[in-house]
């Protein structure tokens, strides 16, 4: 595993995510605003020391992709995604990456479409969650491979330079 890959895998550093819902089709049984309620309580209920903050540099990236196929019949696809605003190691690039992606497809009646979505968004939510908060547990040296003062070195104990850095760290 290199520097690079490690700086895009881990959620060390994440502390302050906006939520994006993505625009979706009207119709649905609910609305852009009840998705980022739900997700927004159920984020701050689990990670209460992760900040929801608009326009933070962070974000994830809600998509909800439903087609009717039935009459009374929905299906398609939901998915959760990590960005995170990134520093190259040339130390001039920014770049916005995705470094996670939480997805799940359905097929649900329309009577009962939100609840479905809630319970989809539950499962992806947690996903989540369970990753950042062992990621945090890794760096934090609580797990072998870190040093007390949190710091990635190769074999000769040399700090890593060439690590992508998080745009605004």
């Amino acid at each position: 595993e290199t520097a690079v890959s490690q700086g895009l895998s881990s959620f060390k550093d994440l502390k302050t995510v906006d939520i994006i819902i993505e625009d979706f089709e009207p119709g649905l049984g609910f609305s852009k605003k009840d998705i980022q309620k739900y997700v927004t309580s159920k984020l701050k209920k689990r990670l209460p020391t992760l900040k929801i903050k608009r326009n933070a540099h962070d974000y994830l990236y809600v998509r909800i992709v439903a087609l009717d196929v039935k009459k009374d019949h929905m299906a398609g696809n939901i998915s959760i995604a990590v960005k995170r605003r990134l520093i190259l190691p040339d130390k001039e690039t920014l770049i916005i990456a995705g470094v996670r992606n939480y997805g799940n497809i359905f097929f649900v009646s329309k009577d009962k479409s939100f609840e479905y979505i809630k319970k989809i968004l539950n499962n992806l939510l947690n996903s989540f969650v369970t990753e950042y908060r062992n990621s945090r547990d890794y760096y934090s040296g609580k797990k072998k491979g870190v040093s007390s003062d949190n710091k990635r070195r190769d074999m000769k104990g040399q700090t890593k330079e060439n690590e992508i850095k998080v745009w605004g760290n």
